[in-house]
């Protein structure tokens, strides 16, 4: 969930929720905030228990749960909070990714293996992140429906993220 997500938002505040424009720069900076404040506590916490790839895991799973709630509701402040809580724990992921990939990967092949992930994920994650979700709003014009490819998309990480937790122990 990066900018992309953050303009999604934007559009679902605007023309799902009704609310102008020119209410927004608060409820997003506090967005932008939660996922900075995320990236540092879980980081803290991913060297603290060592269990990356499990707080990965737990990360994705509530922050898709927090961004369908998100899009359930319609007043300001309990959108902000949970798309903030949703930005802050999908911070989980950020945290670790890199560490996860030097412990998977030998040590001679990690600086090889983060530049492959690391374009793949651009790849990937930027286009099909943008997508994906914009194209299911085009089709079906409802900015929910793309919030909620969000939530799959997240509730599948979180799946990918808990079987390689059991495959690495880490």
């Amino acid at each position: 969930m990066c900018i992309w997500f953050t303009e999604l938002v934007a559009n679902h505040f605007n023309r799902a929720k009704g609310i102008d424009f020119e209410q927004l720069g608060w409820p997003l900076a506090l967005i932008f905030a939660a996922g900075i404040v995320g990236l540092a506590l879980m980081a803290y916490l991913g060297d603290k228990l060592q269990q990356r790839t499990q707080l990965a895991g737990v990360g994705f799973l509530i922050a898709g749960g927090m961004a369908y709630i998100a899009s359930t509701t319609n007043k300001l402040e309990l959108l902000v909070l949970f798309f903030a809580i949703a930005v802050f724990c999908q911070s989980a992921y950020g945290a670790q990714e890199y560490a996860i990939i030097q412990r998977i990967l030998p040590g001679d092949r990690v600086g090889a293996g983060t530049g492959f992930y690391n374009g793949l994920s651009v790849l990937l994650g930027g286009v099909g992140g943008s997508l994906i979700p914009g194209s299911i709003v085009a089709v079906t014009g409802s900015f929910n429906t793309g919030i909620l490819s969000i939530v799959v998309g997240a509730w599948l990480a979180s799946v990918v993220m808990f079987l390689l937790a059991r495959l690495i122990r880490y």
